[in-house]
């Protein structure tokens, strides 16, 4: 599942919702920490956790995100030690 093929998974009869949060942010960690950071922030679940927070809820939670991704950035990137994917499809429930 990539950015060249999920158009043809979404498409497939009856797909109503696709999640695929991780290869967002795992395009972001060759970009550095900053755009990890903001990726993360901003894209799938945690994206969508933050969306309506206050402003303080939403800038504490990014600066837990910096803490956490910092420690893994090398030469301007931020290498992860292992992956996840966390695919989830929700199906019509039209007839």
């Amino acid at each position: 599942l990539h950015y060249d093929n999920v158009a043809a998974i979404a498409a497939i009869e009856g797909m109503h919702e696709l999640n695929i949060g991780h290869a967002i942010v795992a395009a972001a960690i060759f970009s550095g920490l900053e755009a990890a950071v903001d990726t993360a922030a901003n894209a799938g679940a945690a994206g969508a956790a933050l969306t309506d927070q206050p402003a303080d809820i939403r800038a504490a939670a990014i600066e837990e995100l910096r803490k956490e991704l910092a420690p893994l950035e090398r030469d301007g990137r931020v290498i992860l030690g292992a992956a996840v994917w966390i695919v989830s499809a929700v199906p019509s429930l039209r007839a």
